[in-house]
């Protein structure tokens, strides 16, 4: 079974027989065997018929709507998973602050040794701003000392957000071809082409990992360093914490310094919250800037296809000698955390080589 990805923004999802039929206006078809799709994301203006719907549902396809933005707009879902019990470890966790503390710390502390590790490499590739990128890197090992000594979840959640702002000053010196642009990590709008491509991979991967979290009876949004909130899916933000640098970054940086990506593959929109192609969502302020960067349809279709084949990938896990590919870690992560629920072993974050 695989992840299905359907990028338009004009068609229509349909049946026939035993099949989903993915049909535009100019005649061309796409077949999908549902025994066959994981899951399916929609990415820009597909239309689903009735017939299509009921058979998504007998097979229990998680599907996810998204924006040719890369803004995450609903779910099709289905009863809840059985094990009810494993839930109500969820519910107790967010009843013991010490341990909620506890695993939000590995989650944070696996995320920024992971950015540390891609800083490292980019140090080792990058001898014009040496200075710099070694500033960065002791100020991140600074911040996981104090991450592994701190009492406080929010002050754990300041020095995330701190780390994240030294890595993404290195990071832009890993981007090569002189078009691409990343003064800095911006989203909702995302700003520069870079940003676009982040943005958007970090979306997909998210609903990833949010459709695993359903599938293996956990409530994705009962987390531990997001602060659970109405709407919105805590455990998945949490767990992607960890796997943004080797999935989502370092694809990036590739999508540009390989040329897979052209100057072509972007365009600028409007972003504004009564842009009924691009709308901004507006959370507790008022939304000032509207312009974006985006990538164009031909770029989404490089970008997605790109991100199948790295989740095919090998990564190393549990050791040098074991390896598994990146979709596939997607689950071990969530056993492992499922494990800790039911208190068989502590929570451990992958760590990227």
């Amino acid at each position: 079974m695989s992840d299905v990805y359907i990028l338009s923004n004009v068609g229509k999802l349909g049946k026939r027989d035993e099949t989903l039929i993915f049909s535009k206006p100019d005649g061309t078809t796409q077949v999908l065997f549902p025994f066959k799709v994981e899951q399916l994301m929609l990415i820009g203006k597909v239309s689903i018929s009735g017939d299509a719907l009921r058979m998504l549902s007998k097979y229990r396809i998680p599907v996810s709507f998204i924006s040719t933005n890369g803004y995450f707009n609903a779910r099709l879902v289905y009863a809840n998973n059985k094990n009810v019990f494993l839930r109500q470890q969820q519910y107790r966790l967010m009843d013991n602050p010490a341990q909620t503390l506890q695993v939000a710390k590995g989650i944070v502390i696996g995320k920024i040794k992971n950015q540390l590790s891609f800083m490292q490499r980019i140090k080792r590739k990058t001898t014009e701003v040496d200075a710099e990128i070694q500033t960065a890197i002791t100020r991140i090992k600074q911040l996981i000392e104090k991450a592994e000594a701190i009492t406080s979840l929010e002050s754990l959640r300041g020095i995330e957000g701190n780390a994240s702002k030294w890595y993404f000053s290195v990071f832009r010196y890993n981007i090569k071809p002189l078009w691409a642009e990343f003064p800095n990590r911006t989203k909702n709008p995302p700003r520069s082409n870079v940003n676009a491509v982040l943005s958007f991979l970090y979306t997909v991967l998210t609903t990833k990992i949010h459709t695993v979290l359903e599938t293996q009876g956990l409530d994705p949004m009962v987390g531990t360093l997001h602060a659970n909130a109405y709407g919105a899916a805590a455990l998945a933000f949490d767990l992607v914490e960890e796997l943004r640098t080797a999935i989502a970054d370092t694809l990036c940086c590739a999508l540009f310094n390989l040329g897979m990506l052209k100057p072509e593959d972007f365009e600028c929109a409007d972003f504004s919250p009564d842009s009924s192609d691009y709308p901004c969502e507006l959370e507790q302020s008022e939304q000032k800037i509207t312009e974006a960067v985006l990538l164009t349809e031909e770029g989404l279709k490089k970008v997605i296809a790109a991100f199948q084949e790295k989740m095919n990938k090998l990564a190393f896990s549990g050791g040098k000698k074991k390896r598994i590919s990146y979709n596939e870690l997607i689950f071990k992560q969530i056993t492992v955390y499922k494990n800790m629920l039911n208190g068989q072993q502590p929570y451990t974050p992958y760590y990227f080589k």
